[in-house]
């Protein structure tokens, strides 16, 4: 290791991926999804996980063998009309996406998962304890001060409970010491919580 480079702080988070096999009869045929679904622990919440599904891989069975996807999609817009299909493998993907994420809820505490009162316990305490920390920054607009926050966990919360609180400014990122260029982006406003 060079003289000249210390270690700061290592961060380590623990991060699952996993895939989750699902299938669905649809009439004469059964559809088979594989859907990839990551699990990565909060780092000031080490109980606390957030989801992330990265893909849903669909295969079609008739009498259990595995048809060609192009001629199947072929057969059944000729049935049901052109870009029949898509849409039929998309609402299949939404569905089959749901019911992973359920299923996965039971295994892991994930944000997703959490009702309102949950997720707004989890904000008060970042915002009581200062878990959030140097990630605040103050701006002003419009002649008010607003103390806000980019950081990700924050506002995946917030998403479980007062929409209101997220806003599109320009301002500078608050995870990114060194750059205090405003670029307009999504950002939890604290004062509406610490104003309740």
């Amino acid at each position: 290791m060079s003289s000249n480079i210390i270690i700061k702080n290592l961060e380590a988070t623990r991060e699952t991926h996993e895939y989750l096999t699902l299938s669905k009869e649809c009439g004469f045929f059964t559809v088979e999804a594989e859907t990839r679904i990551c699990y990565s622990q909060t780092r000031i919440f080490p109980e606390l996980h957030y989801e992330e599904v990265w893909d849903t891989e669909l295969h079609l069975f008739i009498d259990g063998k595995q048809v060609n996807y192009k001629g199947f999609k072929e057969l059944y817009e000729k049935l049901y009309g052109e870009n029949s299909f898509d849409k039929f493998c998309d609402g299949l993907i939404e569905e089959f996406e749901n019911t992973a994420c359920l299923y996965h809820r039971k295994i892991y505490k994930t944000i997703e998962g959490l009702d309102k009162s949950e997720s707004n316990d989890y904000i008060n305490k970042i915002i009581e304890g200062d878990l959030v920390g140097k990630k605040t920054h103050i701006c002003e607009l419009t002649n008010k001060k607003y103390l806000y926050s980019s950081d990700y966990i924050l506002k995946k919360l917030c998403e479980n409970t007062d929409q209101y609180a997220m806003r599109r400014l320009k301002v500078p990122y608050t995870y990114s010491p060194n750059n205090n260029k405003p670029k307009e982006h999504l950002v939890v406003v604290l004062h509406e919580y610490l104003n309740k």
